[in-house]
């Protein structure tokens, strides 16, 4: 469904739907950009950050507490899929909803999107593709800078050449180059009748702390504040939902600062949890 067909929509609600939040990240101005920044995009309705979790990150628990000093309160808890958050100012409301970034065995990732039990890594594509929509998730295959090419690349292609629509979802990112066209797999994607979810991906530095918000979907549908996770979930299933992008990517200089930057610390720590490089 193109941009003119949702102008108008009272429903239109900005998701960013492949969000992290890092350590180095300070709790407050994440919170208000992301709510501002989806809130803008969504007409002034509050919007929805899916916030994704690799192996042994506690994301979700953290900002389901953020202590009254900073501001903020937990409204409502669903089951460990979602919470809504109320801030300080008025009209800052944020819908969180739960996430997963696990890695197949062919290195690619696939992201988990409302599943609430924890999945593990290290099996097939397909294998982990299946496993998360057993656990009432939403499969999604994000981009990441160099993780689309060569091998991996054919994996992806496989999988979209295999999923039917409504089984499988593709990951934009706000960590991509702003200039450049949208990597082939996406335009697959398109073709096979794939639909596209995207989500801003910010790396663990803390100049990435405010990017939440900044790149995602609009789709047309009314969300439960009292049940964000579910009411997303029975909208992502129906094929009808109109998915319309919002934002831009990086800034060349933003974009090579970040990769060589990833380099860097791979290189001095050792391999660790992977996002977006």
């Amino acid at each position: 469904m193109g941009r003119g067909s949702l102008q108008g929509r009272r429903s239109l609600i900005a998701v960013d739907a492949h969000a992290h939040y890092h350590p180095c990240f300070p709790l407050e101005p994440f919170l208000l950009s992301a709510a501002r920044g989806l809130r803008l995009h969504g007409g002034g309705r509050p919007g929805a950050l899916v916030l994704t979790e690799g192996r042994g990150e506690r994301a979700f628990e953290t900002l389901s507490r953020p202590g009254a000093r900073s501001g903020w309160r937990v409204q409502s808890l669903e089951k460990g899929a979602s919470f809504r958050l109320e801030g300080p100012g008025s009209g800052d409301e944020l819908l969180v909803v739960r996430g997963r970034q696990l890695r197949a065995r062919e290195g690619v990732e696939v992201l988990s999107v409302g599943a609430v039990r924890a999945l593990d890594d290290g099996e097939p594509v397909a294998t982990t593709i299946e496993a998360v929509r057993a656990a009432g998730g939403i499969p999604l295959l994000p981009w990441g800078f160099g993780k689309w090419w060569g091998r991996r690349g054919r994996v992806v292609l496989r999988c979209i050449e295999e999923a039917a629509p409504a089984e499988l979802f593709l990951g934009d990112s706000g960590g991509r180059l702003a200039r450049f066209g949208r990597p082939y797999p996406l335009v697959r994607a398109r073709e096979r009748g794939l639909r596209i979810l995207s989500g801003s991906d910010p790396l663990p530095f803390a100049r990435e702390g405010t990017r939440a918000g900044t790149f995602g979907s609009l789709l047309d549908v009314e969300i439960d504040p009292e049940r964000p996770a579910a009411s997303l979930l029975e909208a992502l299933r129906k094929p009808t939902l109109g998915i319309v992008p919002f934002g831009r990517g990086l800034s060349p200089i933003h974009f090579v600062l970040n990769q060589a930057q990833m380099q860097w610390c791979r290189r001095r720590l050792g391999p660790r949890p992977e996002a977006g490089e």
